[in-house]
């Protein structure tokens, strides 16, 4: 998982956490799947994911990826939105520090912008519902990733999810439902924010837990 200083499924995710898994299928499902899993076995604790994944598809007509990720956002309404995609000419990889004089490069596919959280996460870092909440959303993407119309190529605009302009109808909201059997191997897990950070000694390398490890939360 980048951003992660361990094994970021090590732990149940609680609280805000950004994840950016490795670009390929295997590991979106996995992050996708750890993400619902935290939300469904945490709901009083409020747990918010934002996950980046690629679409696997740079075809602009798409409006949300059939990658195998999407198997749980579908099967789970209560706790998933779809936010946006971002089209591959708009985002590029920035060169390694190794190599500064290296020109950044064009992504393959479009970029899937999703969030997974219980109600309680989504009431506290992303009320969508709330139709100045997702103004502000969109308008900061908006400008992150503007329109640039002098490149010479077909604009690539970005679409957005269908989380609803102005009012939005009650049976789209977020909701706690319990319509999952999470694994004996997952619910043995402990919660990332209850685990105590081992002191090092002297004699004793510091020791990366898995409280610090499950990913880099928004600042």
């Amino acid at each position: 998982m980048f951003g992660a200083q361990g094994n970021a499924y090590s732990s149940k995710w609680t609280g805000p956490s950004l994840a950016v898994p490795d670009f390929d299928q295997h590991a979106a499902a996995q992050a996708v799947k750890w993400a619902v899993y935290s939300a469904k076995a945490n709901s009083k604790k409020p747990t918010f994911t934002l996950l980046v994944l690629p679409s696997y598809s740079d075809c602009p007509e798409v409006e949300f990826s059939d990658a195998s990720y999407m198997h749980w956002v579908d099967r789970h309404p209560e706790c998933c939105r779809r936010l946006l995609i971002i089209p591959s000419s708009r985002l590029e990889l920035q060169p390694p520090g190794n190599k500064p004089l290296s020109s950044s490069a064009k992504l393959k596919w479009n970029t899937v912008v999703l969030a997974v959280g219980n109600v309680a996460g989504f009431q506290q870092h992303l009320p969508f519902w709330e139709p100045e909440i997702w103004d502000t959303f969109k308008r900061r993407m908006t400008e992150i990733f503007p329109n640039d119309e002098l490149k010479g190529h077909r604009v690539q605009r970005l679409r957005w999810g269908t989380v609803g302009d102005g009012l939005v109808d009650k049976s789209v909201l977020p909701r706690d439902v319990n319509n999952v059997t999470l694994p004996n191997k997952f619910r043995r897990r402990p919660n990332d924010c209850d685990q105590r950070p081992r002191v090092p000694t002297m004699n004793t390398p510091a020791t990366v837990t898995p409280a610090d490890t499950h990913l880099d939360h928004p600042t």
